[in-house]
């Protein structure tokens, strides 16, 4: 079989869904032609489906070596880039997929999104607007906008973003729930308590947005309807540290310090890099008395988050209880 139709064959596969056989034809070809640019592009483009960046990322540099002016290599090379966590790298490929190919929608959003990674988001914005300037209707680029001006702090802007998105789409439940998000960092909670109530009312099963609600009963004081909802929000997603960490505050506030307890612990072991989690079980067990095992778990923490300054003070703060209780003994 010759290399075209061994790549052909290869690229069927691939949009079969068959990687592993997609995977070793794109290898067959350039073990014939190293440095075929379609074999080595759809290669890392596999790879980046099977979440295998450094190989995606090896397979568009080469690419871009042997055709340097193919903006969608030069696009898939920042991509991929950016997945591996070089945002230096991913901008500068994409703004050159940009330079290559200034009418392409997608590259404009790609260099959006590889600015949003390295903070800059005026610069983010300003791609998603060019985007929107070619394809006005592109839902998508409306969206990664306000989500932008939301990471950026911009909320009201955020919320018009999201009114945009949501003319075009309006069943789009990350917008639906971002939103609501930007309403109560507003300090709007009640408005967000209905819009996730709206989002809810769509898809019950929607793990975040009953967590969200969840937030905003506790901001309104409403800790035993926080509790249901975060418990819902676990109902479909059970290992999630963030949410057990909520629960544990929404029970700990009203009284439930065992039950605050075993959430706290369960949210340390699923998200050991969740500081509050451990710095909030440390205070429960405090709490009740057991300053040992609170010291313990500030000691634990203050490793695992060396930049934490609130693990050596709480722990230096529980010393002295730690003396009285011995010398009560």
């Amino acid at each position: 079989m010759d290399e075209t139709a061994l790549l052909q064959r290869a690229h069927a596969a691939h949009q079969s869904g068959r990687l592993e056989e997609a995977v070793g034809g794109y290898r067959r070809v350039l073990l014939a032609v190293p440095g075929d640019a379609d074999a080595l592009y759809l290669l890392g483009m596999a790879m980046s489906a099977k979440r295998v960046v450094v190989v995606a990322r090896h397979c568009f540099e080469r690419g871009v070596r042997v055709r340097p002016k193919a903006a969608v290599l030069h696009r898939e090379l920042g991509n991929a880039r950016r997945d591996a966590g070089d945002g230096i790298g991913a901008r500068r490929a994409l703004e050159t997929a940009v330079l290559l190919a200034p009418r392409e929608v997608e590259n404009h959003n790609a260099l959006g999104l590889a600015c949003r990674a390295v903070g800059d988001m005026d610069a983010a914005v300003r791609c998603f607007d060019s985007g929107l300037a070619l394809e006005p209707g592109n839902v998508g680029l409306a969206y990664n906008r306000a989500m932008t001006l939301q990471l950026w702090g911009r909320l009201d802007d955020a919320i018009s973003g999201y009114d945009r998105v949501l003319e075009g789409r309006p069943d789009m439940l990350d917008a639906i729930n971002n939103r609501a998000r930007a309403l109560h960092d507003l300090g709007r909670v009640d408005e967000a308590i209905w819009a996730f109530r709206t989002l809810l009312l769509t898809e019950p099963a929607h793990s975040a947005g009953w967590n969200n609600i969840g937030i905003g009963f506790r901001d309104d004081g409403k800790l035993d309807r926080a509790a249901r909802a975060f418990e819902r929000s676990l109902a479909t997603d059970p290992g999630n540290g963030e949410v057990l960490n909520n629960l544990g505050a929404a029970v700990w506030a009203t009284g439930d310090e065992t039950r605050a307890i075993a959430a706290y612990e369960q949210a340390r072991s699923a998200r050991p890099d969740l500081a509050d989690a451990s710095l909030n079980l440390a205070f429960a067990l405090a709490g009740q008395g057991r300053h040992d095992g609170a010291v313990a778990i500030y000691d634990t923490g203050g490793r695992e988050h060396p930049d934490d300054a609130r693990f050596p003070i709480r722990r230096a703060l529980s010393l002295p209880q730690i003396c009285l209780d011995t010398k009560e003994i």
